[in-house]
């Protein structure tokens, strides 16, 4: 793993930390901007990340406005709590990423 503006960045088969201790998400369930742990009654939950929740993560892993991410560029899938799937463009791969109670997969060296 490694740490890139606060965001964790984790090599394939790498465990995804997290800093609230959920159940794992089954591979089948697909989110196409990755998951966030949402609280409602006291108990803690999954729910799928929207388009502008990742283009914040995406814009602070790369150091940049949020205004200049280009999805086509980063954007790849994310199944369950630890695959990613999808094609990067040039000499980068799909990788996953986590904030503590957030996670998804970016295209990244």
């Amino acid at each position: 793993m490694k740490v890139i503006h606060g965001i964790r960045v984790y090599e394939k088969g790498e465990k995804v930390f997290f800093e609230t201790e959920m159940p794992p998400i089954p591979e089948y369930m697909y989110s196409k901007f990755g998951w966030k742990i949402i609280e409602i009654d006291g108990k803690n939950y999954w729910a799928p990340m929207e388009e502008e929740e990742y283009i914040h993560i995406v814009a602070k892993y790369l150091g940049i406005s949020p205004s200049e991410v280009d999805l086509n560029l980063v954007h790849c899938g994310t199944m369950g709590d630890n695959g990613c799937f999808g094609d990067c463009t040039g000499n980068r791969f799909c990788k996953r990423w986590s904030t503590g109670d957030s996670t998804g997969c970016i295209c990244g060296a």
